[in-house]
């Protein structure tokens, strides 16, 4: 298993920060998640966007985008039937984590995933503060 706060956590839960981008002096910043063997091609994508580009881009492992799309739904549920109290974000956007709408999803799985990850990006802007 992977070193790092929240990796157990998260990869039970379907996502887990693989790698942080370090450029740190951009306003851009990409979310890129990859599974599997194409998780080279998202660390390549990471490289070049941060040295051609100018874009801070973080890799996820995501472990189940069946899972991420149940937290995203439950997410979305929470906040609808609460709307009085702070609204809750997806899994992959607590902790602190600051995250964007930005997100590039890559699997090599051959069926397709329709919109999976769509709950879990259109949370993040649903979280005061984040």
């Amino acid at each position: 298993m992977p070193e790092g706060k929240d990796v157990r956590e998260g990869i039970l839960k379907g996502i887990y920060k693989f790698k942080t981008s370090t450029k740190k002096d951009t306003k851009l910043r990409a979310q890129l998640f990859g599974s599997g063997t194409i998780m080279y091609e998202v660390l390549k994508a990471q490289q070049i966007l941060e040295e051609k580009y100018g874009v801070a881009a973080d890799v996820w492992s995501v472990t189940s985008y069946k899972q991420l799309y149940r937290e995203g739904n439950d997410c979305d549920r929470w906040n609808m039937l609460h709307l009085v109290r702070d609204r809750e974000g997806a899994f992959c956007y607590s902790g602190g984590e600051r995250c964007t709408r930005r997100v590039v999803a890559a699997s090599d799985y051959m069926k397709v995933l329709p919109r999976v990850d769509r709950p879990v990006a259109a949370s993040s802007t649903d979280v005061p503060g984040h």
